[in-house]
């Protein structure tokens, strides 16, 4: 009788342990609340970033995405790195700064935030009025250049192309709004942006007084691309067309070049990089019909300024076939 309690003792408790086990494993991944960084409501990594979530949380039971508005990407580091946000919008020219430190708008290093998609190449614009006198970059050179706010990407890209290129003009912060009447009174000569495909400003300038696009040469791109004042801000010995229509002719533009990207932290689980990751790329058309400066591929992530998340990487090399390179995985 002993023997068979025992006996019932050590089944009940085998019992146990495997009910523990499969409640475990079942609970495993538990719906998952992440707080996401948008930027600005007005800008158009907003707007990818919503749909992206409305996509995720309408179709996973596990993650859910609440998105919210910032004073812009550059703020989302340090909420990374403080874990008031698990996942957000970054940009080229920021990512491999942060984490570097060291510089005005990122004093100390800020390691926690990891690239896990791209989904936008940004390209940077120069518009100059028609009566300015500037036919080329180099005369730019005492003239008055408006970059956008000051500490965004896109003004630290505007202001590194300059001093790359040894250009000393007179610098303007401004909103993008007051960046459109100084132009249309003539109160700046150009106006400097990088942005998404279409992007609103960006046509508003060109509405605004007759215009043109300013053109880099080859020989310029090359020197913005390799210098070492926007090391790991731009795409590095890359420089894209880009189509404009502007009245009375069509222009050709060569720009210097960038990207927006999705990034987690460090320690957002595997198995829920990836799942976002499937429904970005599962539903890209979609995205892209809706929303046209979603212009990036699979392969943009190798244009990446700062370590790309591990499962990032693996998804790319068994779903695409891209092998993240070696340098951007430290984790």
């Amino acid at each position: 009788m002993k023997k068979l309690c025992a006996m019932l003792l050590c089944f009940v408790m085998v019992l146990s342990v495997a009910v523990n086990i499969g409640a475990t494993a079942a609970s495993a991944r538990d719906l998952t609340f992440y707080d996401v960084g948008g930027a600005g409501a007005a800008s158009s990594i907003f707007a990818i970033v919503v749909a992206w979530a409305e996509l995720v949380n309408s179709q996973s039971n596990y993650i859910e995405l609440i998105v919210q508005a910032t004073a812009g990407s550059n703020a989302h580091y340090n909420l990374l790195h403080l874990n008031n946000l698990q996942v957000a919008s970054g940009s080229m020219s920021s990512n491999s700064v942060a984490f570097r430190g060291g510089t005005d708008t990122f004093p100390q290093p800020l390691t926690a935030h990891r690239i896990i998609a791209t989904p936008v190449v940004t390209f940077q614009s120069i518009v100059v009025r028609e009566d300015s006198g500037i036919y080329s970059v180099m005369d730019l050179n005492g003239k008055r250049v408006n970059v956008s706010s000051a500490g965004s990407p896109s003004s630290e890209t505007a202001v590194g192309t300059l001093q790359a290129l040894g250009i000393d003009a007179e610098i303007i912060f401004s909103t993008n709004v007051e960046a459109i009447e100084q132009y249309q009174e003539g109160r700046i000569d150009a106006f400097m942006m990088t942005a998404g495909p279409g992007n609103s400003v960006i046509m508003q300038a060109l509405d605004a007084a007759p215009s043109r696009l300013i053109s880099l040469s080859e020989e310029e791109a090359q020197i913005v691309t390799s210098s070492e004042i926007l090391s790991g801000r731009v795409a590095r010995g890359s420089t894209y067309l880009r189509y404009w229509s502007l009245e009375p002719g069509n222009q050709t533009v060569t720009h210097i070049t960038n990207t927006s990207d999705f990034l987690v932290r460090y320690d957002v689980p595997d198995v829920d990089v990836i799942e976002m990751l499937e429904i970005f790329w599962n539903n890209i058309d979609d995205l892209r019909s809706t929303l046209a400066a979603i212009n990036g591929v699979p392969e943009s992530i190798l244009d990446a300024s700062s370590p790309v998340h591990p499962a990032a990487a693996r998804f790319y090399r068994e779903v695409f076939n891209i092998e993240v390179p070696a340098h951007l995985l430290i984790d």
